[in-house]
This record gives C-alpha cells, sequence and structure tokens, in this order.
C-alpha cells in the first residue's frame, strides 16, 4: 500500500498480461526487470532493464516511466551527442581554490552487445572491465590515474580507500568481480 515507485504505477493488469510470458534474446523477463521494485518497494522508479533490446519488448512499461522520471523527455527525443569539450560551457566554479578539495564523478557503462547490470554474468563483468582499463590507462595528462580492481584488494588499501570516501565501507565479495575504480593522479 505504501508503495509509491513508478512500477506501481505503470504495471497494470493489462500491461502485465501483454508482457508476461515476453523475453528479450538474452532471456530477459518480465520478472527480471521488476525483481527489485518488487522486493524494494521503497524503490521510487522499480525496474532495472537486463539488456537493450528490454527497452524495446518491455516498451508498455517502460515508454511512460522513462517519460516519467524524464519530465518532458518522450520516448521519441534524441539526446544530441556533442563531444567537443570546446563547446561546453562550464565555468570553474572555484577557481582560486578555496572551498573544493575532491570531487569524483561516477560512471555507469552501458555497452552494446552486453547485458545491463541484472543479467550481466561475471564473465562479461570482466570482459568489460577489462576492455574498460585499457582505455584508461590510454589516458594522460590530468586524467592520468591508478587503477584499483576490487578483486584482491588487500585490506591496507581498501581501508584507505574508504577514508578518502572513494570505496564504500561494505565490500561483498558478490560484487567484486569485474568492478574498479580509477584515482586521478592528485589522490
Amino acid at each position: 500500500e505504501n508503495c509509491r515507485s513508478s512500477l506501481r504505477r505503470y504495471l497494470t493488469k493489462e500491461v502485465f498480461d501483454k508482457l508476461k510470458l515476453l523475453s528479450t534474446s538474452r532471456g530477459v523477463t518480465l520478472r527480471d526487470i521488476t525483481r527489485s521494485g518488487v522486493v524494494n518497494q521503497d524503490s521510487s522508479v522499480g525496474v532495472y532493464l537486463g539488456d537493450e533490446e528490454s527497452f524495446s519488448v518491455f516498451a508498455p512499461l517502460i515508454n511512460p516511466i522513462i517519460e516519467e522520471y524524464h519530465k518532458g523527455f518522450k520516448v521519441t527525443d534524441t539526446h544530441p551527442a556533442d563531444f567537443d569539450p570546446s563547446h561546453l560551457d562550464a565555468p570553474n566554479p572555484d577557481a582560486d581554490a578555496k572551498y573544493i578539495i575532491s570531487t569524483r564523478i561516477r560512471v555507469a557503462r552501458n555497452l552494446k552487445g552486453y547485458g545491463l547490470t541484472p543479467t550481466l554474468t561475471k564473465e562479461e563483468r570482466t570482459e568489460v572491465e577489462k576492455k574498460v582499463v585499457g582505455v584508461l590507462e590510454g589516458l594522460g595528462g590530468d586524467l592520468t590515474g591508478k587503477y584499483y580492481p576490487l578483486t584482491g584488494m588487500d585490506d591496507a588499501t581498501a581501508q584507505q580507500l574508504i577514508d578518502d570516501h572513494f570505496l564504500f565501507k561494505k565490500r561483498s565479495l558478490s560484487l567484486q568481480e569485474g568492478r574498479s575504480l580509477l584515482g586521478s593522479r592528485r589522490h
């Protein structure tokens, strides 16, 4: 009764009956994408897609959630793609370095041909990690950093990263495989 998630609002009986037997080519089902929202009823959205194909297979559920979440962004709209940094209008918020002592950027990946988090296998996570590490190790200048894989990380390093607020306090062994962080050269 207290659940206010998008899943609860948009997974009507009609939508459920339409989607309940469908799956993607990777085998992602309605149960897979809604599991988190069913278990965690305090979730605001309640849906995690399993792969790229989930967007089309489960569109009757996903599309209204996307439109509600992005307030005015329709599923027929497209995001502009401009990767030229000279086009950014982002002045330094602390040019005198008086207030900001550190910052972090979280990057979530979506790579074509791989499942998304709910269905990504251990082998796929490891393969994705290798690809991303290869790219990160090629970065230079201010982007040069130290790579910290969670798998095999010693307790002293983990504690230092926790103390520096780069790593969560709980290190679940099941979540370490294929996961890592990159600390900039200033870290």
